[in-house]
């Protein structure tokens, strides 16, 4: 139909253990397919559910990532970001945070991506027909 999907592409059984931290490692990691539009929401995944998701075969590909963990050194590996291949990254972490969310590493990664941050832009909307995006955000900041 015409209608929206949702697909969760993470976690599967068996649960991943032995990463840095097993409750982001199975975060529920969903994929929003609507007309040609695709966004990937990747929770608090870290690389070692990152690898997961590559090894799993699915299509990853989406045009917007909700980038990993607020931004975290540990999320948004080069073969994660390479099989997505975002156009836009939103990264949502608070203003002056004590983990230094988004990390400078990650930004280095997302070389080439437009990114929007709710530490510096506020909440971050997306409207989309399944074709075109427009994106709003709360903060009219200049970057």
């Amino acid at each position: 139909g015409d209608g929206a999907r949702l697909e969760i592409l993470h976690p599967r059984q068996p649960f991943l253990t032995g990463g840095r931290s097993d409750d982001n490692e199975n975060a529920i990691a969903l994929r929003l397919v609507y007309g040609d539009l695709r966004v990937l929401f990747a929770a608090d995944i870290e690389e070692f559910a990152e690898q997961d998701l590559l090894a799993s075969g699915q299509s990853l590909s989406a045009q917007v990532l909700k980038v990993g963990h607020h931004g975290s050194r540990w999320s948004s590996s080069q073969a994660f970001l390479k099989a997505v291949g975002p156009q836009i990254a939103i990264i949502s972490c608070g203003r002056d945070n004590n983990f230094g969310h988004p990390h400078k590493e990650t930004l280095a990664r997302l070389n080439g991506v437009k990114i929007y941050r709710t530490d510096q832009q506020g909440a971050i909307t997306l409207e989309s027909d399944g074709k075109a995006i427009v994106l709003n955000t709360y903060l009219k900041t200049s970057l």
